[in-house]
């Protein structure tokens, strides 16, 4: 539900506050949160199963588990927190120091995490989408390298990885090189830029105009558009959005549709021939196996009424009228 998100962020600034006090007690150094996912430092003397107590005992539906450190790196959502071998003192400003609780010399470095499973698909270049539909898978994963590597080394590293997954998705080499050197550029430029001020005047209306992807034709189109507005309508800024056809799996699926009878984890209906009553029940199993319970003849589903077992439904009666 929409407020789920809400009301689960309220629960736990709940908690945080209830046991905080006991959390520090504990061994707790720095708690920082993103909904439910929390980053925690503790004292090197901390015991973390009694830390999980506190937590897990605060509420019967609430159970933490938790991800330690292995070998001074751990992933925190799409971040891996590398704990540096570098000081406060001599890092820079490409150290960041997360607390100070704990010893002064102590600084973090920051890359992009990707899960083991991560299959290295993007939006291949052959694919039969607009340019920028390419451009910005690209660039998407540059913006995010750029943010999260807290050094040159580490974002060089991600900048290779970005390289060779875009290569193992038919990208040209040099299409990445540049959408990287632009993200680099307007990141370097961002503080040195002056501020525009507009130019007083007529400032045009912005219209949003969506069209249909279909290749070369679609890039005549916006030019023709553009030509006619420029001539009769001179107050209009119109942006275009091309949009892809449907896909062919819209039109052919690839997978065969299970008949209603073999779908389990439904909710049926059965009309009773005698009262006229309906009856409604929920089965986690073959809708088939429960309607033969319910009097339909197995000749009908060709299912083995032997495999049926009553003990696993809820089931509630519902009066016609």
């Amino acid at each position: 539900a929409p407020p789920a998100p809400v009301v689960a962020d309220i629960f736990m600034a709940h908690l945080e506050t209830s046991l905080m006090e006991r959390l520090e007690h504990a061994g707790v150094c720095e708690w920082h949160r993103y909904v439910d996912d929390t980053f925690v430092l503790l004292k090197p003397d901390a015991d973390i199963d009694v830390i999980l107590n506190i937590l897990n005992s605060f509420h019967q539906s609430i159970e933490f588990t938790y991800e330690g450190e292995e070998n001074g790196s751990l992933p925190f959502l799409d971040v891996q927190v590398i704990r540096s071998t570098k000081t406060k003192k001599n890092a820079g400003t490409e150290g960041i120091s997360l607390t100070t609780d704990l010893p002064s010399d102590l600084a973090f470095d920051t890359t992009v995490y990707r899960k083991p499973t991560f299959t290295k698909l993007m939006t291949n270049w052959n694919s039969f989408v607009p340019l920028s539909y390419k451009k910005g898978s690209v660039v998407g994963m540059v913006q995010r390298a750029i943010h999260i590597c807290s050094t040159y080394s580490l974002l060089s590293a991600e900048f290779d990885k970005i390289r060779d997954i875009c290569s193992l998705n038919d990208y040209p080499r040099a299409f990445v090189d540049t959408r990287i050197g632009i993200g680099l550029s307007k990141y370097l430029k961002r503080n040195d830029e002056e501020e525009i001020v507009p130019v007083a005047g007529c400032e045009k209306r912005r219209m949003v105009v969506e069209i249909p992807y279909i290749g070369k034709p679609t890039d005549t189109l916006k030019e023709k558009i553009n030509r006619l507005a420029a001539d009769a309508r001179p107050d209009l800024d119109i942006r275009f959005i091309a949009k892809p056809l449907p896909s062919v799996q819209t039109f052919f699926p690839t997978k065969d549709p299970i008949p209603k009878h073999l779908q389990s984890n439904v909710v049926y209906a059965a009309n009773c021939s005698d009262c006229g009553d309906t009856y409604v029940g929920k089965t986690d199993r073959q809708c088939g196996l429960r309607m033969i319970e319910q009097g339909a003849p197995p000749s009908a589903f060709g299912i083995d009424p032997g495999t049926t077992n009553k003990d696993d439904d809820d089931d509630i009666t519902v009066h016609s009228d």
